[in-house]
């Protein structure tokens, strides 16, 4: 907590546990296996022929990851520069894809990137873009 006052004892363990923690990310990182870096997503749902209006839903199917059924998700972001991306949603549940709503209705007409990041349980990811135009 900011600001708290811990005893000797108390900062002694959180300084272990810390150090621990550290090792367990390490070689779990270490760990990920090359044979993941098949990974794909692909569109399966987008606006209609690139055009978003209103509420649109956005879906992808993944493809070469290891398991999508324990941890797993899908980051849903747009952007107006293809470098500055915006969280719309994020999809925590793999069920035959990932989706999840966009309401552009708050957004300007125009161009816009949009892009999925699909990330399962030992962090390989893999991602998709598309253009798209909000028009309201």
């Amino acid at each position: 907590q900011p600001r708290a006052n811990l005893l000797a004892s108390q900062c002694a363990q959180a300084t272990e546990f810390y150090a621990e923690l550290q090792e367990r990310i390490s070689l779990s990182v270490d760990q990920t296996p090359a044979e993941n870096q098949d990974a794909t997503v692909t569109w399966s749902n987008l606006c209609a022929d690139g055009i978003c209006t209103g509420e649109v839903e956005l879906s992808v199917e993944a493809e070469g990851f290891e398991s999508l059924d324990n941890f797993s998700f899908a980051s849903f972001e747009y952007s107006l520069d293809g470098e500055h991306f915006f969280e719309i949603a994020v999809d925590r549940s793999y069920q035959e894809g990932f989706s999840v709503l966009w309401d552009t209705t708050a957004l300007a007409n125009g161009p816009y990137t949009i892009r999925a990041v699909v990330t399962d349980f030992k962090g390989v990811s893999a991602t998709v873009e598309a253009e798209v135009t909000i028009q309201n």
